[in-house]
């Protein structure tokens, strides 16, 4: 017995909706998504292939008793013969994501020194800390020493700042506030709000320095050495660009003031590492006239720590004196930088991030080789605008609401857990192919919300409607029609106690009485004989003329004092309303009895009568004619009269009614001691 929806609860829907679409986009929800949706989505989709030709190196192994493991003691001259035999394989490029803070010894520092300034394919990482304010406000950028600051061929600081963050996005982008040679400066990640004076000075000012973060710097050196960017290097002063992260300075500072050539040349470009190298400039200039505190470009995970391929120094040297037909490295890009597990003497280089766990966390170098390879194949998350996040919650909950019409509730359930099935299918596989990260977590609170406001709703229409129903019809007709796969036919044998009332010459007091009038005394009447039958758990089951049926259900003993209750308690108000009105007296008389009887409908299947059948309600019926003659207003039969030993009853013999074989012992029920 479901209805349709009223036009106030269609409304609360639509309000509820809303509000769910508006929290989506709020910083609570999105950070909702962040912490659980895009976990949920990692472990949806699983592991993918790791990027070909990017390789990690690393000076750690997994540590044993008694050996050092800290990168202080490692011998910097060991750095260089790594750096020497990369060369030798025909590397494409080398990114050092280590940092040299300190001297260590004349020998090894020139050693690590020569062959940086021999090697022009390596950039060195410079070291970046979050400051007192904190991350998303400006970080501190500091340089290695002095001679591998001038031997390197590029510098590039790093994309994380420390391990107290969950790692799922990087900053491509750092704004130099004070860039003194080989100092310690200040930076600000692109997207997030300078303060005041810096604000007004450089946070809209393109010309400003942006420098490319260490997985840039590499993709602006690969599309280099690849001569991808070929056409737009010739209008770029090479000479004058002893660097190359001076030199991309100036190309993004052309592309950033020439919108028109920056989208003319992704419109043009076939390549996914120029493209996303383009797609980043977009990225930075959207962002800086935006400062909208996004978190930056948000990483694609290949699957759990060490699934881009990573050796030890020592596997790599056993490779390379192996001396492969088939060098895997030819062409490779390699990072070197701390991994595995190191000395607890050592701050740990391992973060959380939106596919690891618990303790399973992820290096740095690693997140560093994602980023990179993300830009390199364009693989990086595109994550839904904020736009599409409310649309896409706006629609699931309103979605929901319109299936609100389908009356079978199973069929309903069906759809609704079938509807947000092919939604996580959509989202998984958008994910897994397209890069898109779409919202999952707000649309799972939206299904499941909507879902609740609509069965709530549902149900107390539902309640509502068997509460007035229950005017006509009998609450256990209502049950058992619901219960019935057969509707046509719903009957019920059961035993207890049936009651039958009647006004005595209610024909003759009807003829004297308007007809309105009338109808208001019998329905104040028939109000006062069901209160009485209710309150001593009793029910009406049939209301015909002048005539009340009602029965009780349960165990024998019970049933027959609650029945005699409230026939007692009917006179008394019969009572009550003929003192009320009497110039129209209701002389109630009342039978009743116990035994077996059906409850069920009676007709045919165009039109059925709920109602009690059988030889106990004849037998009450005939009882509450014989009132008449008996001229007592309660009749039972002994069935009924043996389980009432607190009232008073007068016995009036057995008497032999119409169309029964054996006569019935009546007695007279008077009153309860």
């Amino acid at each position: 017995m479901v209805q349709q929806l009223t036009l106030k609860t269609i409304l609360l829907c639509l309000a509820v909706s809303f509000a769910i679409a508006v929290f989506s986009i709020t910083t609570l929800g999105k950070s909702l998504e962040q912490k659980f949706g895009l976990p949920l989505l990692y472990k949806l989709r699983g592991p993918i292939d790791p990027p070909e030709k990017v390789f990690i190196l690393t000076p750690y192994k997994k540590a044993k008793i008694g050996r050092k493991t800290l990168l202080r003691d490692w011998e910097r001259s060991q750095h260089a013969e790594i750096i020497n035999y990369l060369t030798e394989l025909n590397v494409n490029q080398i990114a050092l994501d280590l940092f040299f803070r300190q001297y260590q010894d004349q020998q090894n520092d020139l050693s690590l020194a020569k062959s940086l300034e021999q090697n022009s394919k390596v950039i060195l990482n410079q070291f970046v800390s979050a400051t007192e304010s904190g991350i998303g406000s400006h970080v501190l950028v500091r340089n290695p020493i002095k001679v591998f600051s001038e031997s390197a061929t590029s510098l590039a600081p790093s994309l994380l700042v420390d391990n107290t963050h969950r790692k799922d996005a990087f900053y491509p982008y750092y704004s130099i506030i004070n860039s003194e040679e080989n100092k310690d400066c200040y930076a600000y990640p692109v997207d997030a709000d300078l303060p005041g004076g810096v604000l007004a000075d450089y946070g809209q000012n393109l010309n400003y320095p942006r420098v490319s973060t260490l997985p840039v710097a590499m993709l602006e050196q690969h599309l280099l050495n690849s001569n991808a960017l070929s056409k737009l290097l010739q209008n770029t002063d090479q000479t004058n660009s002893s660097r190359l992260c001076e030199l991309f300075q100036q190309l993004r500072q052309n592309l950033l003031n020439k919108p028109e050539l920056l989208q003319e040349q992704l419109n043009a470009n076939s390549s996914p590492a120029l493209k996303s190298w383009l797609e980043t400039l977009i990225y930075l200039k959207d962002n800086i006239s935006r400062l909208n505190n996004n978190p930056g470009m948000f990483l694609n995970f290949y699957g759990q720590p060490q699934t881009i391929p990573t050796f030890t120094y020592d596997t790599f040297k056993a490779y390379y004196e192996n001396k492969p037909i088939e060098n895997k490295f030819n062409n490779a890009v390699v990072l070197i930088g701390g991994s595995f597990e190191i000395s607890d003497e050592e701050k740990q280089d391992n973060f959380e991030t939106a596919i690891t766990k618990g303790n399973n966390k992820m290096s740095g170098v690693e997140i560093a080789a994602t980023a990179f390879a993300n830009l390199l194949n364009n693989q990086y998350l595109r994550k839904f605008s904020d736009t599409a996040i409310f649309i896409t919650t706006l629609f699931c909950s309103a979605l929901v609401f319109a299936l609100g019409i389908i009356r079978k509730e199973r069929l309903l359930a069906a759809l609704l857990i079938a509807m947000f099935l092919a939604y996580v299918y959509v989202a998984v596989h958008w994910f897994s192919t397209k890069y898109y990260w779409s919202p999952i977590i707000m649309p799972l609170i939206s299904f499941l919300l909507s879902a609740l406001l609509l069965y709530t709703a549902r149900f107390k229409t539902t309640q509502k409607q068997k509460e007035a129903l229950k005017s006509y019809v009998p609450s256990a007709a209502i049950s058992s029609v619901e219960s019935s796969r057969d509707k046509a036919v719903v009957r019920q044998t059961t035993q207890g106690v049936c009651m039958v009332t009647d006004v005595q010459d209610f024909t003759q007091i009807s003829e004297n009485v308007a007809a309105q009038e009338m109808a208001d005394l019998v329905d104040e009447y028939f109000s006062m004989l069901n209160e009485c039958v209710t309150e001593n758990n009793g029910e009406v089951y049939m209301i015909d003329g002048d005539s009340l049926t009602a029965v009780w259900l349960g165990p024998e003993k019970l049933v027959c004092i609650n029945s005699a209750r409230a026939a007692l308690k009917i006179i008394k108000g019969v009572n009550r309303f003929n003192q009320k009105y009497p110039d129209t007296l209701f002389r109630t008389r009342i039978g009743m009895e116990f035994g077996e009887f059906v409850l069920g409908n009676i007709g045919n299947k165009s039109h059925y009568t709920f109602a009690v059948v059988g030889s106990t309600v004849y037998t009450a019926a005939r009882l509450e004619q014989y009132n008449k003659q008996s001229k007592t207003n309660i009749l039972v039969t002994n069935n009924i009269e043996k389980h009432l030993n607190d009232f008073d009853l007068r016995d009036l013999g057995e008497v032999q009614f119409k169309g029964k074989n054996t006569p019935t012992h009546v007695y007279e029920l008077i009153v309860q001691k």
